[in-house]
């Protein structure tokens, strides 16, 4: 099977740049500006994410559903990610450039709609990225090209405050209201061209089953039959409480406890790029290894890394020792960031063969659902813990309990959590050579209904 064109690849992948530089913001600094600047407590600021995560997560089978059995001639997905672009440039306006005394609701109610904008764009492009590719280190591929691109959304998030102070425009290198401002500004020109390259140069994909109209009762039934992804559910389940708590207390941890917010920007751009350049070793290893055992070792590694950065003491002393262990756990997660995406791809595949039936983007929305609901649990517990543990954003000191609660919280949970999601994965059923049974399996079916004039509901021949 030839592998698919690099020049498709990036017209695929070039939004997600900005569609992470938009990510960046919202769960690591926002809730912090939100509460340093605009005065709104942890506990509020908690809520809130709970809230609006939820909401996010609620409307994910219904975007993915409605994505699947969508018919338009630029396809299934790519009217969803135009919509939901030009929702996202609106909700981004308001909610990264507030009035001076944001109410709650305020924060909330446009927060909300950003997440919806997300799903909008997510649940389908993520499908899409499935039908793009169909062999096993093929489909690593793609999702490598989008990990790309989305770190280096990331990085040019980071590097704003740090231009922003060289070119004279900001008297420091923290984030700032006047720094997301400007992110704002920029998303808002960027995201319509990125998303115009890829409806433009990007090709649809090839689908391998018809969608059929889905109910959750065909969505249940399609899971009771599908073992590996009832496997693959508990890992993306607690990766997702990790995920949350360790994303929203990344900024907090550093520039609140460890007191060194101004090289924030630094650190988290140089880890960036180090993930950056672990991708094609970790492909490497995909190749030679697989990806389940490749992404086990990943986070096993990543959560080792975590552990010695609870002896780090605060202050300026701090900088280079964070800086040495957070790039280490950038470089060591580096197959968590591209193999999951195509672990469920063959787990889809495993449900065309047995179903019949294309489900990508109603099992790619239930998938993100269950992540983002864990997510959502993850930022707010974090907000909820340091906060019973008493600690105080912005106070020159902490208690001893405040800065217990912080360590717990930002480390050591998400530290098991990687962990034990490194261990269950290591057991997924599904290697190169099972993922090559199941796709000649579909294209046996395909093709021999073709020949003998029968139909099988939901099944199609693949485009060769």
């Amino acid at each position: 099977m030839a592998p698919t064109p690099r020049s498709h690849l990036i017209a695929y992948s070039v939004p997600f740049l900005c569609m992470w530089f938009m990510h960046g913001p919202v769960v690591g600094i926002l809730p912090a500006i939100y509460a340093e600047y605009f005065g709104i407590s942890l506990v509020t600021t908690g809520t809130v994410l709970l809230i609006s995560r939820w909401f996010d997560a609620a409307t994910d089978p219904l975007i993915g559903i409605l994505s699947d059995r969508t018919r338009s001639p630029l396809g299934r997905r790519k009217p969803w990610i135009i919509a939901g672009s030009l929702l996202s440039m609106v909700s981004v306006y308001f909610l990264f450039i507030p009035p001076s005394e944001p109410s709650v609701v305020y924060y909330a109610a446009w927060s909300m709609l950003l997440f919806l904008a997300w799903t909008m764009n997510e649940i389908p492009y993520s499908a899409w990225g499935t039908e793009i590719s169909r062999g096993y280190v093929d489909r690593t591929r793609t999702f490598t090209y989008r990990a790309f691109f989305r770190e280096t959304g990331s990085i040019l998030f980071l590097v704003t405050p740090l231009l922003m102070f060289y070119l004279g425009y900001a008297d420091s290198t923290r984030m700032t209201p006047d720094v997301i401002e400007v992110v704002a500004y920029a998303i808002i020109v960027t995201l319509p061209i990125s998303v115009a390259i890829a409806v433009i140069w990007a090709p649809v994909g090839k689908e391998v089953a018809t969608a059929q109209r889905l109910s959750l009762t065909d969505l249940k039934e399609s899971l009771r039959v599908n073992r590996p992804f009832r496997m693959f559910l508990p890992v993306y389940i607690v990766a997702g409480i990790a995920v949350g708590m360790y994303g929203a207390m990344s900024f907090l941890f550093v520039d609140s406890y460890l007191r060194i917010g101004d090289k924030f920007s630094y650190i988290m751009a140089t880890s960036l790029v180090g993930a950056l350049l672990s991708y094609p070793v970790w492909l490497k290893v995909v190749r030679r290894f697989g990806k389940h055992r490749s992404w086990a070792v990943s986070n096993v590694a990543f959560a080792l890394g975590i552990i010695p950065i609870t002896l780090i003491q605060p202050g300026p002393e701090a900088f280079v020792p964070y800086l040495a262990l957070y790039l280490f756990g950038s470089l060591a997660q580096g197959a968590g960031s591209i193999v999951p995406p195509s672990i469920l791809a063959d787990v889809i595949d495993y449900d065309i063969m047995k179903t019949g039936t294309n489900r990508a983007g109603s099992y790619l929305s239930l998938t993100t659902l269950l992540f983002k609901l864990n997510i959502a649990i993850g930022s707010a517990l974090a907000f909820y813990l340091i906060a019973l543990f008493g600690y105080e954003v912005g106070a020159a000191e902490q208690t001893a309990s405040g800065a217990l609660g912080m360590i717990i919280t930002a480390q050591l949970i998400p530290a098991a959590c990687f962990l034990i999601t490194g261990i269950a994965i290591w057991f997924f059923p599904i290697g190169e050579r099972r993922a090559g049974i199941i796709r000649r399996r579909i294209e046996s079916l395909a093709a021999r209904a073709e020949r003998d004039g029968k139909s099988i509901p939901g099944l199609q021949p693949i485009a060769r």
